[in-house]
């Protein structure tokens, strides 16, 4: 497009592309401009492990998108482009936008603890189930979110839960 246009740059562009940086399926977030920025060691998000056991080195190259590693160099600027936005510029019929700003976030892990027991034994009334008590705070924080409309947001959440059977509470 630059070629197109004539427009010669100041300086030399590089265009790249980042993995994860928003956290899902693997942990930590960000972690493609964290290794740039070098926050984190450069095997660190290769060597990154979810629930399903399948590492970022391995789904990266199952997809063919394993690159190479290399070492971060000075930047005179940075400009990161959003593809969740997507929905939203195609719901305004635009295909392009720039965004004045970002919403600050706030993350927070939460422990539930509930009670064991044996299903089939136990009487409803007896137990604390932690999946049930979760959904007070998880409706709570959905409902704040949908008040503030406008700029109110819910990340998706992540829920572990330690229940080794599903005929124990």
């Amino acid at each position: 497009m630059l070629d197109e246009t004539n427009v010669e740059p100041i300086a030399p562009l590089k265009v790249t592309a980042r993995t994860n940086e928003d956290g899902s399926p693997f942990e930590p977030a960000m972690m493609g401009s964290g290794e740039f920025a070098g926050a984190f060691p450069l095997e660190h998000a290769p060597a990154q492990y979810p629930r399903d056991c399948v590492s970022v080195r391995d789904a990266l190259a199952a997809i063919g998108y394993a690159g190479e590693h290399r070492k971060a160099h000075a930047v005179g600027a940075y400009f990161e482009a959003h593809i969740e936005q997507g929905p939203v510029l195609e719901a305004h019929d635009k295909v392009i936008d720039v965004m004045p700003g970002a919403l600050g976030q706030r993350w927070c892990d939460v422990t539930l603890h509930g009670t064991k027991a044996h299903a089939g034994s136990t009487p409803m009334a007896l137990p604390r189930y932690a999946l049930i008590v979760a959904e007070y705070p998880i409706q709570s924080v959905n409902r704040i979110a949908l008040d503030r409309a406008r700029h109110g947001r819910l990340p998706r959440g992540c829920v572990r839960t330690r229940a080794t059977s599903c005929r124990a509470l």
